[in-house]
């Protein structure tokens, strides 16, 4: 079964967006690369927005970015994440985002 044939059938159901948060997260530690892993956070928090620990991720992702606006673009993730409950285990706002709310 091909890999899109899967995420098709996962999109339905209730547990896309959890999906989605793992490969990402595969994505980065067997080197599949932060784009690929921000796309498929992305498209976590797309299928649910109140996904905290993937706007957790995103936001971690987003600031291996080469490009400045993209890396911007995490605090929003990282307040977003705060907000949800989410526990900063990586010290983002310590490291990063001192300033975010």
């Amino acid at each position: 079964m091909e890999a899109a044939t899967v995420l098709a059938g996962i999109e339905t159901g209730t547990s896309g967006a959890t999906a989605y948060h793992v490969l990402a997260y595969v994505s980065i530690l067997t080197g599949g690369g932060f784009k690929r892993s921000q796309d498929q956070y992305t498209k976590a928090v797309e299928l649910d927005p109140t996904y905290g620990a993937a706007h957790y991720g995103l936001a971690f992702s987003l600031l291996w970015s080469p490009t400045p606006e993209v890396k911007a673009r995490g605090r929003k993730h990282f307040e977003t994440a705060m907000k949800l409950g989410v526990e900063d285990t990586s010290n983002l706002r310590g490291r990063f985002y001192p300033n975010a709310k």
